[in-house]
């Protein structure tokens, strides 16, 4: 029996008409149905849904029906029922580092018959946690969301408390995908189950959110984007081992290769770049020697990505910085690089940074980054990028390199700084270039480095008078068997070569297309749903 006062509540009319058969499997003693009172829902709450109607239905945990789960959330969030007059629902409220006890009034109790079967409804004053309040806050935010580690991605699923069992069950899938990986070969095979995770829990996530939210590209991107950096990053271990393991043999070849010129000091003059372009790149060097602690395939795209900015934003201010000075004609459009000019220093940057899993890397972020699929995004540029630095490397001819015209040394006695010092001075004292004229036409990025590290020595001479410094082992002194190997041949063994060029051409993952059409038809499923309500 009911009355009019729960005949006339929306939601209540909701569940009748639209769940109907949904409402006829919440039946006692298992199940309780929260329907809030009219005068407690939510004002912008325009469209409810099953994900909804599911987050205000208590589970019973065991016959006592005094502890309760909810439906929609599972075990992440428990209810207790108690008191007297009145009885009220209980439940803890995580928010960050804080637990709060939250109720809700029960108001009344009703018992109402849905196909035979008893379904108890209660009353409340207000509804049950959801995901509206989450959303409702989150909105404004969604297009200044940043996202490029694993721990952001998890921080940002987390942040919604209808994730909860989503997130938990897909930790138990990455076991099973784990398992799949150790005994499995099959790269095919093993994209498509972790592609299919990720599709099924972004699906399943995206319809937890209001409407608003699950029609925005942007939310649908960040999502799938997240899941990307959750699902592989869990599975990252097993699948960095494998992916290690079949590329070891081209791996050492390119390593090989890679050593023997860092032994070389290799600069970008070498490859024919203007000397204004030869300037120190720490913060790129930095960035791609890290590539390997990266615990994802989409985190080590980032990791490249930044790398390639770090070039292209380093050599520009080194040459604005150039401009300056020279009193050149500054061209800041002539600071942008080109692709080529990229390749080629992305050569110097990898080969000082001893990136020696270069192939495991490329092969890595070909096939397992799954949402990233536009050929002209960014990111994949950023692989193709340090794809063509790796042909270069392995391409060139070593022993027909011109030499460097002022060798870099990388250990330096008192002696020799003082000497750099005085030969750097010299030239910015040059009667050419007296103060208040800025002529000197050979004056070049590096130069000025040097002059900011020459001053920076004469500082810490001056604070530390006793300071010595310890020659280190001259290149000179060093007995490098890369060395000997590239002076008998420099060109590798041409069958070993042929090896490497077709196990790269193999590299591009062939299902990639399909991919992108059954996200492309989850999205379009999705968007049916709310055009067909809307007319």
């Amino acid at each position: 029996m009911t009355d009019s006062t729960l005949e006339n509540n929306a939601f209540f009319k909701y569940l009748k008409n639209e769940l109907y058969d949904q409402l006829s499997k919440w039946v006692q003693p298992f199940y309780l149905v929260c329907v809030a009172d009219s005068d407690g829902l939510p004002k912008e709450l325009l469209k409810y849904s099953l994900e909804y109607a599911a987050s205000q239905v208590l589970s019973a945990q065991d016959e006592s029906r005094v502890q309760y789960n909810s439906k929609l959330f599972g075990t992440s969030i428990a209810y207790e029922i108690t008191g007297e007059d009145p009885r009220v629902i209980v439940w803890n409220d995580e928010k960050r580092n804080e637990i709060m006890v939250s109720k809700v009034i029960i108001k009344d109790e009703y018992l109402i018959s849905v196909k035979e079967h008893v379904v108890h409804v209660l009353l409340i004053d207000r509804p049950l946690p959801s995901m509206i309040e989450d959303d409702k806050s989150f909105i404004p935010h969604v297009n200044s969301v940043s996202m490029g580690s694993n721990k952001e991605a998890e921080e940002f699923l987390k942040r919604f408390h209808c994730h909860s069992p989503v997130i938990d069950w897909i930790e138990e899938k990455s076991c099973e995908i784990k398992t799949e990986v150790i005994s499995s070969a099959d790269v095919d095979h093993i994209q498509c189950c972790l592609h299919g995770l990720i599709l099924q829990a972004w699906n399943s996530l995206v319809k937890r959110h209001l409407p608003e939210l699950q029609t925005d590209s942007t939310f649908q991107d960040l999502i799938f984007r997240a899941l990307d950096f959750f699902v592989v990053g869990s599975c990252h271990a097993e699948l960095w081992s494998q992916v290690m393991h079949r590329c070891q043999f081209v791996d050492q070849m390119a390593k090989t290769r890679i050593s023997f010129l860092r032994s070389t000091d290799i600069s970008p003059t070498q490859f024919g770049m203007p000397k204004d372009f030869c300037t120190p790149l720490p913060a790129a060097l930095v960035e791609m020697a890290s590539i390997n602690g990266k615990q994802s395939a989409i985190e080590m795209l980032h990791c490249v990505r930044d790398s390639i900015e770090f070039v292209q934003a380093q050599t520009k201010e080194a040459k604005a910085l150039l401009y300056q000075y020279t009193d050149a004609d500054t061209n800041l459009n002539r600071c942008i690089l080109t692709e080529e000019e990229l390749v080629t220093l992305m050569i110097v940057v990898v080969v000082r940074a001893q990136c020696y899993n270069l192939v495991s890397n490329i092969y890595y972020m070909t096939h397992y980054v799954f949402s990233v699929s536009d050929e002209l995004h960014p990111l994949w540029k950023s692989l193709r990028i340090l794809r063509k630095c790796l042909e270069n490397i392995m391409k060139m001819d070593i022993s027909r390199l011109p030499p460097i015209n002022h060798p870099l040394r990388k250990e330096l006695s008192l002696q020799d700084l003082m000497q750099v010092s005085a030969e750097v001075e010299s030239r910015f004292e040059s009667p050419n270039n007296k103060e208040g004229s800025h002529s000197t036409s050979d004056i070049t990025t590096l130069d000025l480095q040097l002059k900011h590290l020459t001053h920076k020595i004469h500082q810490s001479t001056q604070a530390h008078s006793e300071t010595q410094l310890n020659e280190g082992d001259s290149p000179s002194r060093r007995s490098d068997n890369y060395v000997q190997l590239y002076s008998q041949n420099p060109n590798h063994n041409q069958s070993k070569m042929q090896s490497f060029v077709e196990f790269l051409s193999s590299i591009p993952s062939t299902i990639r297309a399909s991919f992108r059409r059954r996200q492309s038809e989850q999205r379009t499923a999705i968007r049916s749903i709310y055009s067909t309500e809307g007319s």
